[in-house]
């Protein structure tokens, strides 16, 4: 599956990954509404879980204890990682919403207990105490000092090569492009027949008009 495919059917995939998890693991104790979300702010790990005590509503009735789960659509770009990161933090979960409702320390004995319920039920899915995975940042700019050269990576074209400038040296930066999680160049979409119209007259329409004429005509 691309990662194009994947980020289309990601939702879908993590639902229907819950309830085969549940089934097999958890024997359908978690909740079945169990809210699992994407976060595009999660950078440096692939999940994580959030944990809540609710109040009795009643002198008799006991606490709730509630989760959600969060998913970074940075990180996860991929079938096998959405299974292992999931499965992972289902195990925090169980152990937070199950008895005996042990969150802390977050990979400790009660979690180990789940992890190890889930290799035996799944032994193609790493369940691990961590989630280590390269991460693609596709956009890279480099300091022009050949004795400093530091590369800087981000998500996004969120660096301004005019305005910042390398924080070892102070050089000035050089934007490389975007790359693919190969390391090879991507290719940079061609412009719509529109667009390159706009570029190579907008200059000549623009000073054949009277001065103070809105770039957009009216309707």
């Amino acid at each position: 599956m691309s990662v194009a495919a994947f980020r289309r059917r990601r939702s879908a995939l993590a639902r229907s990954m819950f309830q085969e998890f549940n089934a097999s693991v958890f024997g359908n104790r978690l909740p079945e509404d169990l809210e699992i979300s994407w976060n595009a702010h999660l950078r440096t790990t692939a999940g994580t879980t959030h944990y809540k005590r609710e109040p009795p509503t009643t002198l008799t009735d006991p606490p709730r204890h509630t989760a959600r789960v969060e998913l970074s659509s940075k990180v996860l770009d991929s079938r096998e990682r959405l299974r292992a990161t999931l499965l992972h933090e289902l195990c925090h979960v169980a152990a937070w919403v199950l008895p005996p409702h042990a969150a802390k320390p977050p990979h400790g004995p009660v979690f180990k207990r789940w992890a190890a319920a889930a290799a035996a039920a799944h032994p193609d899915v790493p369940v691990t105490t961590c989630h280590s995975y390269n991460i693609h940042v596709p956009f890279q700019w480099q300091c022009e000092n050949p004795e400093c050269a530091q590369v800087y990576k981000r998500h996004s074209k969120s660096i301004n090569a005019a305005r910042q400038a390398c924080g070892l040296c102070r050089s000035r930066l050089a934007f490389l492009g975007k790359f693919r999680p190969d390391g090879t160049p991507a290719k940079a979409r061609a412009p719509s027949a529109f667009s390159a119209f706009v570029r190579d007259n907008f200059a000549d329409v623009r000073s054949a008009c009277p001065p103070g004429t809105p770039q957009q005509g009216g309707s």
